[in-house]
């Protein structure tokens, strides 16, 4: 895994051209000019990655894994999944978020991170089908790809920050071969201020993760002077994220250069902040 970056990391996997079209102009996204499988996009800073995989289970799985080794992600990089499905139960261009997606030949569920806060008022079940559907026999939405994509990306990153987005573009009864990719684009971009919405939710959601994964200032250097058991390292690491939270400004390493072992740092830190 590559090293872990502070900044925000964002990789949007897109079915099809006309759906990421409305996402690289809202991103302001560089075509990355390399012999790559599939076309991949980034910003000038590298925070926000798009990679556009084609129809189907197989090219979505190969474009996150090219996206994925491309980009350097790693385990706190946010996953996004935006596409037009079918539904018989929501209306034309309704945003849903999936909190379950479903293949429908192996039948076999994944849940995917109920997002407790993010302001989106339709959740549903994703069924992922190998072709395009017509007759809607279950409720929910229905796609080509979601399946794949979480079943990937949750073995590349952690599950609190993948997120499946679906606009409704056709029901029962609908012509698929009207729908043009103009009409896709258009579906897409309508939604451009709603997803930009979301992102501030799913940042703090992926500092969070950041938080608990790196090591926080001095844990090193306090490891080198003391000696701690694997329990005590875990209980310092804890500690000092609570410290540097809460006393930024004052000088821990010289409060415990006068302690003898790591118990005394660990129970002088304890008190410290339960004063606090």
């Amino acid at each position: 895994m590559s090293k872990i970056d502070r900044k925000n990391s964002v990789r949007w996997v897109i079915a099809l051209m006309p759906e990421a079209i409305p996402i690289i102009r809202a991103l302001r996204l560089i075509k990355i000019s390399r012999n790559l499988s599939f076309p991949i996009y980034s910003d000038e800073v590298g925070e926000h990655w798009l990679t556009v995989s084609g129809l189907g289970q197989n090219n979505i799985a190969a474009a996150t894994k090219c996206l994925f080794e491309t980009s350097s992600a790693d385990k706190t990089s946010i996953w996004i999944n935006v596409g037009i499905a079918g539904s018989k139960t929501f209306n034309l261009g309704e945003l849903v978020f999936i909190d379950k997606v479903t293949s429908n030949i192996s039948g076999k569920s994944l849940y995917p991170y109920s997002i407790p806060n993010l302001k989106i008022e339709n959740r549903s079940e994703l069924i992922t089908v190998n072709s395009p559907e017509r007759e809607f026999g279950s409720d929910g939405v229905y796609d080509m790809e979601g399946f794949s994509f979480f079943e990937v990306t949750s073995k590349l990153s952690s599950i609190e920050i993948i997120l499946i987005l679906k606009i409704v573009s056709d029901g029962p009864g609908s012509d698929l071969s009207k729908i043009h990719k103009d009409k896709i684009s258009t579906l897409i971009e309508t939604k451009i201020p709603t997803l930009l919405r979301l992102l501030p939710t799913v940042f703090s959601i992926s500092k969070n993760l950041k938080d608990q994964i790196l090591l926080p200032k001095n844990f090193e250097d306090i490891c080198k002077v003391r000696k701690f058991t694997f329990s005590q390292r875990v209980t310092l690491k804890k500690l000092l994220h609570q410290w540097h939270a809460r006393k930024p400004s004052k000088n821990l390493l010289k409060n415990i250069s006068v302690l003898k072992t790591s118990s005394r740092i660990i129970k002088f830190m304890e008190e410290e902040l339960n004063r606090s």
